[in-house]
């Protein structure tokens, strides 16, 4: 703090000031109550992190999701996969949140479905002795929820 302190007083450190953000309940220390009197220090009331992250990305960059679940490689659908699990996403309040979540699970169940439906043309392609069982047309059809 005392560090931070000394560069605010300096006019060519934080031009644009210090942004501490604090969730709601939290009682910030008397050192940092300090903090914030000075100039060009501000305090910002958060949910919490990962809210106010999916906040500042929403206002930024839109309502694109960050992470592509078509991508190749296993990481990035195991980094999905913990996201959705994760229970504290799960139960936050943000509907920034929640609408990602919603769409990463949507997401999720496609990819599993586009996988299912590639095993099956591979069994089909190396299992010569029950012969052909191609999915048709018909089959496709009948994936369709509407």
């Amino acid at each position: 703090m005392d560090v931070l302190q000394h560069l605010l007083k300096q006019d060519e450190y934080f031009k644009n000031g210090i942004y501490w953000c604090l969730r709601e309940q939290e009682k910030p220390t008397d050192e940092l109550v300090k903090l914030l009197w000075r100039d060009r220090a501000y305090w910002v009331n958060i949910d919490g992190y990962d809210e106010f992250m999916a906040q500042l990305y929403d206002e930024c960059v839109g309502n694109v999701l960050p992470i592509d679940t078509a991508l190749v490689s296993e990481k990035p659908r195991e980094i999905i996969s913990r996201f959705c699990d994760n229970l504290y996403l799960q139960s936050s309040s943000s509907a920034v949140v929640k609408r990602d979540l919603a769409r990463l699970k949507q997401e999720q169940n496609r990819e599993a479905l586009v996988e299912s439906l590639r095993e099956v043309a591979r069994d089909d392609r190396n299992d010569t002795d029950l012969g052909p069982s191609q999915l048709g047309d018909r089959e496709f059809i009948k994936f369709d929820g509407d």
